[in-house]
């Protein structure tokens, strides 16, 4: 059965390379996702960097002591972030 071109077009087809069956947005596009945890583990360690280091900061500039347990509590929260991502891309083996 050959297809007339305004079948084609009423379908949304058009002429260009062949995509596999079910696959969308532009051509060039990954069929599958790729996944940001590599990304995800950078901002976590900075994070973890920065707020461990602000945290002994304050705690030596004797600056209020609100101040040094708010950055040690964003350091273990980036810790804990760390922990699940490295296990997540060990899971989809992207380590």
């Amino acid at each position: 059965m050959t297809n007339r071109p305004d079948d084609d077009a009423r379908a949304g087809r058009h002429d260009g390379p062949l995509r596999p069956h079910g696959s969308r947005g532009p051509i060039g596009d990954p069929l599958e996702p790729r996944s940001a945890l590599k990304l995800r583990l950078v901002l976590a360690i900075f994070g973890f960097i920065v707020c461990a280091s602000a945290a002994a900061s304050f705690a030596v500039l004797a600056i209020p002591v609100v101040l040094m347990v708010t950055a040690a509590v964003f350091a273990v929260i980036a810790l804990a972030d760390i922990a699940v991502i490295v296990s997540r891309m060990r899971r989809d083996g992207l380590g």
